[in-house]
């Protein structure tokens, strides 16, 4: 009944607070297998950003969990940038951005530098299971815009009236924001979204007769879900939580309360996550956590 699941290294399973097992029924472990993975240590602190980017495509690591890559250090205007993006979030769009300054900014792919669309198809195409909507990138050479194999023409035509600035760093992440800001105030980036969430419930230790939060994490690319927490005692159910819609940041736990009954068995307790977007997207199959009784 469900998964137990948490997003992974390139190098392999994260250990972070929540992690709970490989279940190979899962669609997000088939993920997994085909080489699409994020880095949940960014989120956990068992990797520095500067570690990642000794890893074959920085972006495609930090992008998952954050909707901006840029140069590291992260130079001048890299906060402006974000703050962009994330009005673009708030108006009930999305967009990805990354800024690549330099050849050491693709990691392993250095060939695709100066090849900005190209390199926003192979970037699309390793996000695509964690995020299928605009995605534009910078470098000195120009801009390059993905959006899932659907039409980029709005984007593009905007793009088209701009200049990119890849004097340094810096000036590239202001020709950023200004893509950015340019592409949300046409109206450029209406693009549907097709994904469901991905949940990632923590192991859980209650007390009988007391109230427990039961945390978990929300992977939505349009960071807006709500969520179903089922809790079964082998398979039955013990009772069923909602969690509203609302803003969904894989960095921030989602919880809800259980009040725990004195009378809670104490083995083959679990709780299961449906999440569900804005757009009616509703994962599947559930995401299950286990739950332990102090004694």
């Amino acid at each position: 009944m469900g998964c137990t699941t948490w997003p992974v290294l390139k190098t392999g399973w994260a250990t972070g607070p929540g992690r709970s097992g490989y279940d190979s029924s899962c669609r997000f472990n088939e993920v997994v297998r085909r080489g699409l993975a994020i880095i949940a240590a960014a989120i956990a602190g068992l990797l520095s950003v500067a570690a990642a980017r000794a890893d074959g495509d920085p972006a495609s690591d930090m992008l998952p969990v954050q909707n901006t890559s840029t140069p590291f250090p992260p130079p001048a205007g890299a906060q402006a940038l974000a703050a962009s993006v994330e009005k673009v979030f708030e108006s009930g769009h999305r967009v990805k951005v990354a800024v690549i300054a330099t050849r050491r900014d693709l990691g392993s792919i250095p060939s695709l530098f100066g090849k900005a669309n190209a390199y926003a198809h192979f970037l699309g195409t390793e996000l695509g299971a964690f995020y299928a909507g605009p995605l534009l990138i910078v470098m000195p050479s120009g801009f390059g815009i993905y959006d899932g194999r659907r039409s980029t023409a709005p984007e593009a035509a905007v793009l088209a009236k701009l200049k990119v600035n890849g004097s340094s760093a810096s000036a590239l992440i202001g020709s950023a924001t200004t893509a950015v800001d340019a592409l949300a105030s046409a109206g450029a980036l209406n693009s549907p979204d097709i994904l469901p969430p991905n949940s990632y419930p923590q192991q859980s230790t209650v007390s009988a007769g007391k109230p427990a939060r039961l945390i978990f994490h929300i992977l939505e690319d349009s960071e807006h879900s709500s969520a179903v927490v089922t809790i079964y005692a082998g398979t039955k159910v013990l009772g069923v939580l909602h969690a509203p819609m609302q803003f969904a940041d894989y960095n921030t736990p989602r919880f809800v309360t259980w009040s725990v009954p004195n009378n809670v068995p104490r083995k083959g307790l679990k709780y299961c996550v449906v999440a569900t977007d804005s757009s009616g997207n509703r994962q599947q199959p559930p995401a299950c956590g286990p739950i332990t009784v102090a004694h």
